[in-house]
């Protein structure tokens, strides 16, 4: 559970820089652009190797789109839940695979 919570940070931490900018719509850039500071942040504390942190942020990225989330809804105090919901199975699936 200590490590759930760490990697709900973490993503918390990695959408704070992201959503900086103000985005609209996921575009090819702006997915990158959050892959990429999620990847950075987990592999920083080495909680996360490449492969995984890899596979978490896209985890993270494909379930914010079918719930129809755009990047600035990822920040918003209402989605809150559904953002922890959505990184909480990206880690156990990380874990699990």
């Amino acid at each position: 559970m200590k490590r759930l919570k760490f990697y709900i940070s973490i993503a918390v931490v990695s959408i704070t820089l992201f959503s900086c900018k103000n985005y609209k719509e996921w575009t090819p850039e702006n997915e990158k652009e959050f892959k990429e500071s999620f990847q950075a942040e987990v592999q920083k504390d080495g909680s996360l190797n490449e492969e995984d942190a890899k596979f978490t942020a896209d985890c993270i990225v494909e379930k914010a789109k079918e719930k129809n989330l755009s990047p600035d809804d990822l920040e918003k105090p209402e989605n809150e839940a559904v953002f922890v919901e959505i990184v909480t199975k990206c880690t156990l699936e990380s874990q699990k695979k």
